[in-house]
C-alpha cells in the first residue's frame, strides 16, 4: 500500500514538472500558452479568426501548429485582400543552421507554403529566409519560426530615373512573368534603336556566405543579360557585374531591409 502511495505521488510530481517545462519553453518565446491564446471576443465577433502559433523544434522544419491546420490556414487567408501576395519568411536561429547543408529558414517557409497551395495559387505565395539574431534556446525549446504578411501585388520596378531601372527583390523565376516581359521588351527596344551600352548590376542581402552572395548576384545579372540577348540586343552592348552584399541600400537587420537589398540595377549609358 505504501509503495502504491509513493508511486502515485511520484507520478503527480512528474506530470507537474512536464507541464511546467512546456509552459516555460513557450513563455521563453514571449508568446501565449494554448489556453490563453483562445479568443475572448464577444459573440458578434466570435467567428473572427485568431492567428495560430506556428512552432518548430530546434534544427527541424516540421510544423507544430497550436490550434490545428484548419484554424491556422483560415487565419492566414482571412488577412489577405484581392490582388495581394502572401510573403512567408522562415526564421532560424544562427545556432540551428550550424551543420546543416540546406537553408533551414527557407525549408520552414516551404512547409507552410505546401499547406496553403490548396487555397492559393503558386504565384500568390513567395517564401524567404531570415535569421533571428540574439536568440538562445535549449534543446527542448519550441521556436516560433514563421513570419508572414500580405503585400500589394508585385511590381518589378521600384523606380525609373531616365534610363536607370531599379528592380527590387529580384527572383530568377520572375523574369519569365508578364510583368518582366513587358519591361525587358521596352529596354531591348531602346538598346537596339540607340546602340547604347547597358550595365546590369546584381546585389544581395547579407544572408549566407559572402562569396556565394557575389556569385548569386552575378548570376541574376546574367539571367537578365540572356533575356535581352534573346530579344535582339547585341552581346557587345551588355556588361554584367556583381556587388554581392557589399552595397546595401537598407538595414540588413530586418526582413524589409533585406528585401530592399536584393535587387538588380539596369543602367543604360549616356
Amino acid at each position: 500500500m505504501r509503495k502504491a502511495y509513493f508511486f502515485l505521488i511520484a507520478l503527480i510530481a512528474w506530470a507537474f514538472l512536464f507541464w511546467w517545462h512546456y509552459v516555460y519553453n513557450i513563455k521563453q518565446l514571449g508568446v501565449s500558452t494554448p489556453e490563453t491564446a483562445i479568443s475572448t471576443t464577444s459573440e458578434s465577433t466570435a467567428s473572427a479568426t485568431v492567428p495560430a502559433l506556428i512552432l518548430f523544434k530546434p534544427k527541424t522544419y516540421g510544423l507544430i501548429i497550436n490550434g490545428g491546420n484548419t484554424a491556422m490556414l483560415d487565419s492566414i487567408i482571412s488577412e489577405g485582400a484581392e490582388g495581394q501576395l502572401l510573403q512567408i519568411t522562415g526564421l532560424v536561429a544562427p545556432e540551428e543552421q550550424v551543420g546543416l547543408d540546406f537553408d533551414l529558414g527557407w525549408a520552414r517557409a516551404a512547409e507552410l507554403k505546401k499547406l496553403l497551395l490548396d487555397r492559393l495559387s503558386e504565384d500568390q505565395i513567395e517564401i524567404y529566409s531570415d535569421t533571428i539574431s540574439n536568440f538562445t534556446y535549449s534543446r527542448d525549446s519550441l521556436i516560433d519560426g514563421i513570419f508572414y504578411e500580405w503585400v500589394d501585388g508585385y511590381q518589378p520596378v521600384a523606380s525609373i530615373e531616365d534610363d536607370n531601372y531599379y528592380l527590387v527583390d529580384h527572383d530568377n523565376k520572375r523574369i519569365k512573368t508578364e510583368l518582366y516581359e513587358d519591361l525587358f521588351s521596352k529596354i531591348a527596344e531602346k538598346l537596339i534603336a540607340s546602340g547604347k551600352k547597358v550595365i546590369i548590376r546584381g546585389h544581395t542581402d547579407n544572408h549566407g556566405d559572402k562569396e556565394l552572395n557575389f556569385t548569386i548576384a552575378l548570376r541574376n545579372a546574367k539571367d537578365i543579360r540572356d533575356v535581352l540577348k534573346a530579344k535582339g540586343v547585341s552581346r557587345s552592348q551588355i556588361e554584367t557585374t556583381s556587388r554581392g552584399e557589399e552595397s546595401p541600400v537598407a538595414d540588413n537587420e530586418s526582413a524589409e531591409g533585406k528585401k530592399a537589398n536584393r535587387r538588380i540595377e539596369i543602367e543604360i549609358e549616356e
